[in-house]
């Protein structure tokens, strides 16, 4: 009902996400309302980019879908490179990287 009454508001989006992936653990659905904000007519502003990311970084690993993470994490680097939050995206999935080898060696 959110959604109908205003289908392009991204704020809403990421509230009624916030809501589906982390009080009801229901992440796919939370990933599908992230993932419809970016197919919207209007590009995300960067700061809508950014607080999507960042859910929807935080939903794939909660999911466990490592392939979703790292690319995820990898768009977020590639958009916020030069930022605190480019590099600790960076990091993250250096160290994502790093450990998925170990676990396989």
């Amino acid at each position: 009902r959110l959604l109908a009454g205003n289908p392009a508001s991204v704020v809403v989006r990421v509230r009624l996400a916030l809501l589906i992936g982390e009080r009801l653990q229901r992440h796919g659905e939370a990933i599908a309302i992230l993932e419809a904000a970016r197919t919207q007519a209007r590009p995300l502003t960067a700061t809508e980019e950014r607080a999507v990311g960042n859910l929807l970084i935080d939903l794939y690993r909660a999911q466990g879908d490592l392939a979703g993470h790292r690319r995820e994490l990898t768009r977020f680097a590639r958009l916020n490179a030069g930022t605190a939050a480019g590099r600790r995206a960076r990091g993250e999935l250096r160290r994502s990287v790093t450990s998925a080898g170990d676990q396989q060696g």
